[in-house]
């Protein structure tokens, strides 16, 4: 079982960018999609190893268990990140766990909003919207068109065997995340209805553009070359 110790010196939140964070609803639906793009901050941030450690423990996390000083820091910022951008059940669970507990409180959360000791088909659910699906070699010599097929009907499989859903939001903001730039540039300028309904989206990307086309080796892309016109000679 991993552990609450910390190594090194990590990043925490200031008050100001705490306050100009989204904030979560407490609606069920909307955890993945929240949580993932926490997940990808903290491991920013250099303690992902402390959040996957509380997030995995067996059983309370009481402050005074907590003996590394800088890992007490990260757990008063994390349950002042918590305090003040939960809402709903999640901001109860977090008055719940105490003061300056932040890792009692973000257990609680995940321990309602995804319970551990799921079916494997939970835990292939969840895989195929994190950073290791998508980033996996063979995806970079297909088109985006073609791997996000396959997401989708990976999806789909998993949502019928785990009984689960993927949100309409959490599916967005996968797609967004992980499409070519051109892509993103059409998708970031859309209305709010295209970001948060995948079929709305799905109809407002571009069916064909370079930017989905595979890259060469060495990260070249294949250059279009220009028809040209001889005059016959006379």
């Amino acid at each position: 079982m991993a552990t609450l110790t910390s190594v090194g010196r990590s990043q925490m939140w200031a008050l100001k960018d705490i306050r100009a964070h989204d904030t979560f609803g407490g609606v069920r639906d909307e955890f993945e999609s929240y949580f993932f793009t926490m997940e990808a901050e903290v491991t920013e941030m250099g303690w992902r190893h402390l959040y996957d450690a509380a997030v995995t423990h067996v059983g309370p996390i009481s402050f005074e268990s907590i003996t590394n000083e800088e890992t007490r820091e990260l757990s008063r910022n994390l349950g002042t990140f918590l305090a003040m951008k939960m809402r709903g059940k999640a901001q109860t669970m977090t008055k719940l766990a105490g003061a300056g507990n932040g890792f009692e409180a973000l257990r609680q959360i995940y321990a309602d909003y995804r319970p551990q000791g799921g079916t494997s088909e939970h835990s292939l659910l969840t895989t195929t919207v994190q950073p290791k699906w998508w980033t996996n070699d063979d995806h970079s010599r297909r088109s985006f068109a073609e791997v996000l097929h396959d997401w989708d009907r990976l999806v789909t499989q998993c949502e019928l065997a785990s009984q689960e859903k993927i949100s309409d939001i959490m599916k967005c903001a996968t797609i967004l995340g992980y499409a070519p730039l051109q892509i993103r540039k059409v998708l970031d300028g859309a209305s709010q209805e295209v970001k948060e309904n995948c079929a709305v989206m799905r109809s407002r990307r571009p069916s064909s553009t370079a930017a989905e086309r595979p890259p060469l080796r060495g990260g070249r892309r294949p250059r279009r070359q220009a028809l040209q016109t001889r005059r016959p000679r006379s």
